[in-house]
């Protein structure tokens, strides 16, 4: 069994054999962590192309109810509008 003190004490372990370890096993592990990633984003796409059905169920209005967007009997006075000159007047005399 490894004491504490072995984990602790890194000034006794073989840099050599530690840094061959660590390039042997972690590139695998790292190159499964991207094939991983990868694969997700890939998935994604292709479910953002994928066109989606209709979500939810058709809800009809009852017979009595009138629309809101339908606003009978408001129009907008356009000439009143223009007339206001809301961002200036354009005059050709005042160029330089």
């Amino acid at each position: 069994m490894i004491s504490k003190s072995d984990w602790t004490n890194l000034s006794s372990v073989d840099r050599t054999n530690a840094l061959t370890t660590i390039n042997r096993v972690l590139p695998p592990w790292v190159a499964l962590i991207l094939v991983v990633a990868i694969g997700w984003q890939l998935a994604n796409i292709i479910w953002m192309l994928v066109p989606a059905p209709a979500s939810g169920d058709i809800v009809e209005a009852p017979a009595g109810v009138q629309s809101s967007t339908a606003a009978v009997g408001i129009s907008a006075d356009v000439q009143a509008i223009a007339e206001r000159h809301m961002f200036g007047e354009a005059n050709a005399e005042s160029a330089p």
